[in-house]
């Protein structure tokens, strides 16, 4: 159901052009990525705990299970290890890749948008893609998910505009197809909604549409690639118990009490929070308009809303298996087609509109536009075009560490400092030297006075402690050990990070 290029009266007027607004949106949104790539702050953990795994391990290696509780889909892994060793390892080499995925990504939606809407209602649509708070920090995150919009996004506008009677388009998508999956492992809740949307199109007798046999073909080969990427990597994740268990609060429980029902509710509207925010009237609103848009694709018998809601449907069924976390970042794949629904609906009351007197648009326009106006701005990056995304400033403790005269003293790194250390004095280009005899790695249940004793026998009184990512629970605990331990002498702040010179 593409929409007409019929302008209402109103804006015919004034003589408004669509495509000012368009070029606007984009420039923007490209403007704001390239800021926030450029800012080049220090690695968050989960980045540098993949990095870590790049570092170490070959690219065979790459295409099993990860150390440090990390999981992320062979080839993406792979196309990291390649500009890493083509780059170094650095913050922007290191976040090229996801940068890249970004900026193509915001092409593909333009033009997956342009497709379903000729008319002013592609504006909400691209708006919310390009100013999301979540598409911008994840698309300078040294993590997959940015790789995971870009397929997702491709591979449906791939399966709309295909020529499904060229052989060779079809020969090359259905390899695309079986890629993508060791690409971004999402891909193939995006593949099954893409296999039922060729079967409708078989079964409404579509002029460009397959044969069953070819359907049958293609769709093996994509389970059949998945299949192996669930022996050869996915399996051993799920195996993990730490990783479940950090992800058990993100499964969807079945339906079968009014607590899980609840929960069900509360991320069912986690997903229009990621695509809107927290403010309870966009979100009202944009359920609403989605469940409208929905409404009027299926009442038109549109098939290309399995497209758009098959994945949604698909991955909450795989989180009730206890298959897939229903985390923010673990469902950034689906949210460009719950924002082309979103565009649907409010096209609806747009078109509501178009057939009224100039004065009862103006007055309708004036509460629709607002509210459209509020639902982007809650959830938008818009901000960071005068402000830096938050910072983590661990390689400046440790600068602080190397340039100290008295680099003999003992440095205990606590447990979740250790990542930040190794990163920064054993794998960054531009490496920070540090006296490797006196550093002193904490484990999860260590005690920093047991590990301070010999230094104590040793005649030593003074010792670095570092700590970084520290909150809640472990934060209290490094905290007792370092005053059961001795007496502060000074102490280095940063953000999500400290270096404490204690006297034992």
């Amino acid at each position: 159901m593409e929409s007409t290029n019929k302008q209402t009266p109103l804006l015919n007027k004034f003589k408004i052009k669509r495509s000012f607004f368009i070029y606007a949106i984009l420039l923007f949104g490209v403007v704001l990525r390239l800021k926030l790539f450029l800012e080049g702050r220090d690695l968050f953990i989960d980045e540098i705990n993949l990095v870590r795994n790049i570092f170490d391990l070959n690219y065979a290696h790459l295409f099993g299970s990860l150390q440090h509780e990390q999981h992320a889909p062979p080839l993406f892994l792979l196309l990291l290890k390649f500009t890493s060793e083509l780059f170094g390892f650095s913050v922007y080499s290191l976040r090229l890749l996801p940068f890249l995925l970004s900026l193509s990504s915001l092409y593909v939606f333009y033009r997956l948008a342009s497709y379903f809407f000729k008319d002013w209602t592609i504006l909400y649509p691209l708006a919310l893609f390009s100013f999301s708070i979540h598409f911008l920090e994840y698309g300078i995150f040294v993590k997959q998910y940015a790789g995971d919009i870009f397929c997702s996004t491709l591979l449906v506008y791939f399966a709309l505009i295909i020529d499904w009677h060229n052989n060779k388009s079809v020969l090359l998508y259905a390899l695309f197809g079986i890629l993508s999956v060791w690409f971004s492992m999402p891909s193939i809740f995006v593949l099954a909604g893409i296999g039922f949307y060729m079967l409708s199109n078989l079964l409404k007798k579509e002029k460009n549409s397959l044969s069953l046999i070819p359907i049958l073909v293609i769709g093996t080969l994509w389970v059949l690639s998945f299949l192996v990427l669930y022996v050869v990597n996915i399996q051993a994740s799920i195996a993990s118990d730490n990783l479940m268990d950090y992800h058990q609060r993100d499964f969807i429980p079945p339906p079968t009490s009014i607590e899980s029902i609840l929960k069900f509710k509360d991320l069912m509207i986690s997903v229009f929070r990621s695509v809107v925010g927290k403010t309870t009237v966009p979100i009202i609103a944009n359920i609403l308009f989605f469940l409208t848009g929905l409404w009027i694709l299926f009442k038109t018998k549109n098939n290309k809303a399995i497209l758009l809601i098959a994945p949604f449907v698909f991955c909450i069924i795989a989180s009730i298996l206890g298959y897939y976390a229903f985390a923010v970042r673990l469902t950034l794949f689906m949210l460009p087609f719950i924002m082309i629904l979103i565009g649907f609906g409010v096209q609806f009351y747009y078109n509501l509109i178009k057939p009224l007197k100039i004065k009862v648009q103006l007055l309708f326009l004036s509460f629709l536009i607002p509210l459209l106006s509020l639902s982007f701005l809650s959830n938008n990056g818009l901000k960071y075009l005068s402000k830096s995304y938050r910072q983590v400033e661990t390689k400046k403790l440790i600068n602080i560490i190397s340039g100290e005269t008295k680099t003999e003293l003992p440095i205990y790194v606590s447990y979740n400092a250790v990542p930040f250390f190794v990163y920064y004095t054993e794998i960054d280009n531009q490496t920070i030297p540090v006296n490797s005899d006196n550093v002193i790695f904490g484990t999860y249940s260590s005690n920093l006075k047991d590990k301070l004793q010999p230094y104590k026998i040793k005649g030593k009184e003074q010792a670095w402690v570092f700590d970084a990512h520290s909150f809640g629970r472990d934060l209290k605990n490094i905290n007792k050990q370092i005053q059961e331990s001795g007496t502060i002498i000074r102490q280095h702040e940063a953000e999500e990070a400290r270096l404490i010179l204690i006297e034992f």
